[in-house]
């Protein structure tokens, strides 16, 4: 993800070659570089803080599918990005969406949840009924509840 990340940043801003300074790549021998989370990280903060007044916004998702040292090791590495960017006054936002296990506290954000929005289930209840084309007899209405039942308010899994 923090290659992904990277290689956007780089590819739309110029940022100085000192960022890849810390890293060591000046002495490099021509062998493949090993990147690590904690080298892509600390790249990743130096051309954060290259930024200036530009704005950068980062989408994560599905935090849950993380094993939960990876996830809180990033919620935190980005929320001492946001500390940094916001006392040298670049506009930095990070958009994390996760399913509800495992929890996660943000310090410094808000939280949304959005299936226990009114007519999210209603929303549910309809795409089943449009997209399941069986008849209406007693056996596909057990099928159709199970299903709503099932998908546990996640629209994603009732597809």
């Amino acid at each position: 993800m923090y290659r992904t990340i990277l290689l956007q940043l780089l590819e739309r801003l110029p940022v100085p070659q000192d960022i890849f300074d810390p890293l060591g790549l000046a002495t490099w021998n021509g062998n493949f570089h090993k990147w690590t989370v904690e080298s892509l990280e600390v790249l990743f903060e130096q051309a954060v803080q290259n930024l200036g007044e530009s704005s950068m916004v980062c989408y994560i998702d599905a935090l849950d599918e993380c094993d939960e040292h990876q996830f809180r090791d990033m919620v935190s590495f980005f929320e001492q990005v946001g500390e940094l960017t916001t006392s040298a006054g670049t506009r930095f936002k990070v958009y994390f969406s996760s399913r509800h296990y495992p929890h996660i506290t943000i310090t410094k954000g808000l939280s949304l949840i959005l299936e226990g929005q009114e007519g999210h289930s209603q929303d549910i209840v309809n795409y089943v009924d449009s997209e399941l084309k069986l008849g209406r007899s007693k056996l596909v209405e057990q099928i159709r509840i199970e299903l709503q039942e099932k998908a546990s308010g996640v629209f994603m899994w009732a597809s």
